[in-house]
């Protein structure tokens, strides 16, 4: 943040949270803070002029660093919404919620008895080749099992690792034990193949691969949902990620894929090395910053500019919903929350963007995206019904 002469608010809030602002930012920080809760508590804040709140709020400051806010477009997050909720959110319960959403009156409907439903965490099911299933999760043991040469080891901080050992080696069969790792909703789970090759699984999407890759000509391994990969490279063996008929073929590089079936395409994200992508009737190579979006009904495949950070915020611990219809969003928050959605909108609200932790519980993220007077939800259980 330091190199940085203009931050916006969410890149400063950012900062804070990291821990990696210097003394004046989070000076300054803790007084929008404070400036904010006196101004919220005597007016209606989402009526507050911006450019009077420029001048009431930052212009009082010692200049540090001012900051622009440009009059928001349709988002779910304004920037002063955002300078709300990310305060309320660094101290913790300080203050209510009630100012932020005095837009809202029907407020969110709860089962008064229910319990709080809790962010996704570490948690996945491995089947071995023998049929063995086991679940992984913060309690399980950390050596898993032994399949002939090869051991599995849970680490401390949730991750999966093969490890053959010499003797191991000459061990091992001609034809390799396939294993399967599959993450529930409410899940997520990272592992490192055989072959030294990092993956990063989101909920409701499961890996099926071998448990070594000495004995094969190729890397290949078969997906469902959404996975991140870091592939190690191999000149002469390269690595292949089959999803139903999109086959995605690398040597060695970073890229993410999205490819739930109730998500309108399969889409391949670049960050770094090259990847080519085949769906049996069309074939392509993507560069870093691209983005291939397959559709299942044309079978064609387009190329754009990827937003990466949409893209990667799964893996990094946010939701960032850029130009998303609502749809979308609701689907994110099924999959990491575990719950179902009912729609019950009579009309399409359009399309939204904004960003906010994963790590917040489902009713603290329904408040967010509920004050800005999209719509309104009931919580029935682990049902989320989506209300005009």
């Amino acid at each position: 943040m330091t190199n940085n002469q203009n931050p916006t608010p969410e890149e400063l809030y950012e900062s804070y949270l990291q821990g990696t602002c210097n003394a004046e930012e989070k000076r300054l920080v803790e007084d929008w803070y404070n400036q904010i809760s006196a101004i919220s508590t005597k007016e209606q804040v989402p009526e507050v002029d911006y450019d009077r709140l420029r001048d009431a709020i930052w212009n009082q400051l010692p200049p540090v660093k001012q900051i622009e806010i440009e009059r928001p477009g349709r988002r779910i997050f304004s920037p002063l919404r955002i300078a709300i909720a990310a305060s309320l959110l660094i101290c913790g319960g300080l203050v209510t919620y009630q100012y932020a959403l005095k837009d809202s009156p029907a407020g969110i409907h709860n089962d008064p008895a229910a319990a709080t439903i809790l962010p996704g965490r570490n948690k996945a099911y491995l089947t071995l080749s023998t049929g063995q299933r086991i679940l992984l999760d913060d309690s399980s043991t950390k050596n898993i099992q032994d399949q002939g040469g090869i051991e599995i080891n849970k680490t401390a901080d949730g991750q999966l690792t093969y490890t053959i050992d010499d003797q191991g080696q000459s061990d091992l069969p001609k034809t390799a034990a396939v294993n399967k790792i599959e993450i529930p909703k409410g899940g997520q789970y990272q592992l490192i193949l055989p072959d030294g090759t990092k993956v990063w699984l989101n909920s409701s999407s499961s890996l099926k691969y071998p448990a070594s890759f000495a004995t094969l000509k190729e890397r290949k391994v078969e997906l469902f949902g959404e996975a991140y990969f870091e592939v190690k490279h191999q000149d002469n063996m390269p690595f292949k990620v089959i999803s139903g008929t999109h086959e995605i073929k690398v040597l060695g590089t970073h890229f993410n894929v999205m490819a739930y079936p109730e998500e309108q395409a399969i889409r391949t994200t670049l960050l770094q090395g090259s990847v080519g992508i085949s769906n049996g009737a069309y074939s392509m190579k993507i560069k870093p910053g691209e983005e291939s979006v397959s559709s299942g009904k044309t079978k064609q495949i387009a190329v754009e500019k990827a937003d990466l950070e949409k893209a990667m915020a799964w893996k990094n611990g946010r939701f960032e919903f850029a130009n998303s219809e609502l749809p979308e969003i609701m689907r994110q928050l099924s999959r990491w929350y575990d719950v179902t959605i009912d729609y019950r909108l009579t009309a399409n609200p359009g399309k939204f963007g904004g960003g906010i932790s994963k790590d917040q519980t489902l009713e603290e993220v329904l408040k967010l995206i509920e004050g800005n007077g999209i719509c309104h939800f009931k919580v029935e259980g682990r049902k989320v019904v989506v209300l005009p």
